[in-house]
């Protein structure tokens, strides 16, 4: 039996400073946070989701915030329906913010069928 995939990958602050600089405080004082790119490619060896519809996977990328008070913030790609849906490639590029550093990106892919979604990983 396959295991659910899940992907946090932490984004480099220092990395992330030089390709965008820092963001300005805003009037109140309170930090913006930083506006970072993500760019979502592919999933490789996905489980077979849909017996009914077929597989239409999408991936969804959400900053995991340390302040538990902050506003959700995440992406979706279109779902693939066509071609190798074990296999998708979405090839789509994002500008998420306010990202601040420590915080992790969560990538979870997700099958979009006729009776709402079901979590690949």
């Amino acid at each position: 039996s396959r295991q659910p995939f899940r992907l946090i990958r932490f984004a480099n602050p220092q990395q992330q400073e030089q390709q965008v600089g820092r963001r300005a405080m805003s009037m109140s004082g309170v930090a913006q946070g930083y506006k970072i790119m993500v760019h979502i490619v592919r999933a490789q060896g996905l489980m077979h989701m849909n017996n009914f519809t077929g597989d239409h996977p999408y991936c969804v990328c959400e900053v995991q915030h340390l302040e538990a008070s902050a506003k959700d913030t995440k992406v979706e790609t279109q779902p693939v329906t066509s071609g190798d849906t074990l296999n998708p490639v979405w090839d789509e590029a994002w500008e998420i913010e306010p990202w601040f550093p420590g915080e992790a990106l969560d990538f979870t892919i997700y099958d979009k069928g006729l009776m709402g979604a079901k979590m690949e990983g």
